[in-house]
C-alpha cells in the first residue's frame, strides 16, 4: 500500500492517507512537545512520549525489537554527537544495515518498534515520531502492521535534504501492534536518527470538538425546557 498526498492543512501540517483508512500526517514545524497532535495533557496515563533525554529507552509498553546487542537500535548522544529535539540531548538509530549487491548498490536500515500486548487498543491507534536526521535523497518509509500480522498502510517518500526535524504521525482506524521506519538510499549509507517517539490520544479534531459542544448545548437546551 502507498500513500497519497490529498491536501495540505494549516501551519503547514501535510495531510497523506491510504485507502486502508490509515491517516499519515507531516508536521515540519515540529520544535518541541508542544508541537505534538497528541494529547499530551495525558502524559503518563493516555499519551506516552520516549525523548531519550535519560540517555537510554524508558517509555513503558513500546520498544525496539530486541535483536540482540549487534541488530539492536542505539542511542546517541548527547548532542552534536547525535541529532535530538532537545538542546544536549539524546536519539536513537540503527547500527546496521542491509546492502543490495546487484547495481546499482543499495543500501537500506530500519527500526522496527513493538508494543506490548498489555496495551489498551485505543492507545495503539496512534503513533509520531520526529525524524531528524536523514541522508539527503534516501527514501523515508513507515509501515504500520495490524495485531495479525497484516500491513495497514505505508507512508513512503524521497527527502531531498532534511534541514529540521521532520515529524509524522500516523492514525489508523485499527490497533497497531508494531510499525517499522525505514530508510534506503542508492551508493551511500543510509542510518538516519529519531527521537520523540511518541504513542497514545491525540487531540480531537476541530469538527468533533464543534459536534461534541453542539451536542452538550442540546442537552443542556433540553433540561432548561424540563
Amino acid at each position: 500500500m502507498r500513500t497519497v498526498l490529498i491536501g495540505v492543512a494549516i501551519f503547514a501540517v501535510a495531510v497523506i492517507a491510504d485507502a486502508s483508512q490509515v491517516t499519515f500526517v507531516e508536521r515540519p514545524d515540529y520544535q518541541s512537545l508542544a508541537d505534538s497532535p497528541f494529547d499530551t495533557a495525558g502524559v503518563g496515563s493516555t499519551f506516552f512520549v520516549e525523548d531519550f533525554e535519560a540517555g537510554k529507552w524508558t517509555m513503558p509498553g513500546l520498544a525496539p525489537k530486541d535483536a540482540g546487542p549487534v541488530f539492536s537500535p542505539v542511542v546517541v548522544g548527547p548532542a552534536p554527537l547525535g541529532t535530538s529535539i532537545d538542546v544536549g540531548g539524546y536519539s536513537i538509530q540503527p547500527i546496521w544495515e542491509m546492502k543490495k549487491h546487484t547495481l546499482p548498490i543499495q543500501y537500506s536500515s530500519y527500526l522496527d518498534l513493538r508494543f506490548a500486548s498489555e496495551v489498551d487498543a485505543e492507545w495503539r491507534r496512534n503513533v509520531g515520531l520526529a525524524v531528524t536526521s536523514l541522508p539527503a535523497g534516501a527514501t523515508l518509509a513507515i509501515e504500520l502492521f495490524g495485531d495479525s500480522g497484516e500491513s495497514l498502510g505505508e507512508y513512503e517518500r524521497v527527502v531531498d535534504r532534511l534541514s529540521h526535524p521532520l515529524f509524522i504521525a500516523a492514525s489508523s482506524q485499527l490497533p497497531i501492534s508494531f510499525f517499522e521506519v525505514k530508510s534506503s538510499i542508492v551508493g551511500f549509507h543510509s542510518f538516519f536518527e529519531v527521537d520523540h517517539i511518541q504513542y497514545g490520544l491525540q487531540v480531537p479534531e476541530p469538527s468533533t470538538l464543534v459536534l461534541l459542544a453542539t451536542g452538550l448545548a442540546c442537552c443542556a437546551w433540553r433540561y432548561v425546557r424540563r
